[in-house]
């Protein structure tokens, strides 16, 4: 009786050892929340002198093909930086050879820049806040900039109408609001003007400004149409599906299982 009572406290030590860990024996530690410290920015030129440029990150061309070969009367795609001072410039194409001055901004975490050079090689006072609001899908958000110094203000008009959000636009603003409309393809033509009605393609749950350049080849003002996202150059890429949620991911941190261990139980002999 004895051997068969021992045999049995031996069991349950062994038991005990191996759903220790398994009840909570080890604490739980929550994960941390990500925090994001970067911000993006891209170029506009306005001025139509510049040529074909790269852009320049703290002294360094950037690696991102959106940020190298903009051309006069064009925008770069974004480009990620961490917050704090950043001093951009532009350089010809290839070279160390500057175009223009530098100029240095503060980017704040989380937020997106647009920063134009303006006709006669000077930079706006302040670069552009991009809110980029996501819209309702399939709809699309369009705002207008207006950097054409011989249209003070202008108005857009979009398949013959000016919507309350592009009338009036000063040379070197924005328009104060976002237009919401439904996606596909537009007329979009600047009111009192010679330039050519320009159609474009609005793709579903994407976010665009419309740029107005002043174009002396043409005697005219141009429009730029580019998506507030790292596309190429005018030329969106058709979304296919709903966006998916941007919420911060939670991980449940897992538990290390301990390690096998060999337990050697004795022979009872009846």
């Amino acid at each position: 009786m004895k051997k068969r009572i021992f045999a049995l406290l031996i069991i349950a030590a062994f038991v005990f050892l191996v759903a220790l860990p398994l009840s909570g024996g080890q604490a739980q530690v929550p994960a941390a929340p990500q925090v994001s410290t970067t911000a993006t920015f891209r170029v506009a030129i306005a001025d139509p002198t510049v040529g074909t440029v790269d852009v320049r990150v703290d002294g360094v061309v950037s690696s991102l093909s959106s940020m190298q070969n903009v051309a006069a009367l064009e925008a770069s795609g974004y480009a990620t930086i961490s917050e704090g001072a950043h001093t951009i410039s532009l350089v010809q194409v290839g070279t160390s050879t500057m175009v223009g001055p530098e100029v240095t901004f503060t980017a704040a975490a989380k937020a997106d820049y647009t920063l134009v050079l303006l006709p006669g090689l000077t930079w706006t006072a302040a670069p552009l806040i991009d809110a980029k609001p996501v819209p309702a899908w399939p709809t699309v958000n369009v705002r207008l900039a207006n950097f054409s110094p011989n249209n003070n203000p202008a108005s857009l008009s979009i398949n013959g109408t000016v919507p309350a959000e592009f009338s009036d636009i000063a040379y070197k603003s924005t328009s104060a609001d976002y237009a919401n409309m439904a996606n596909g393809t537009y007329n979009l033509q600047i009111q009192g003007t010679t330039a050519p009605i320009r159609p474009f393609d609005f793709q579903p749950g994407h976010v665009y400004t419309v740029f107005l350049f002043w174009d002396p080849a043409k005697n005219a003002p141009s429009i730029y149409v580019k998506t507030d996202a790292d596309f190429s150059a005018g030329t969106p890429v058709a979304t296919t599906a709903v966006p998916t949620s941007t919420a911060t991911p939670q991980v449940t941190p897992t538990v290390a299982l301990p390690a096998a261990r060999r337990v050697f139980i004795p022979l009872i002999s009846r």
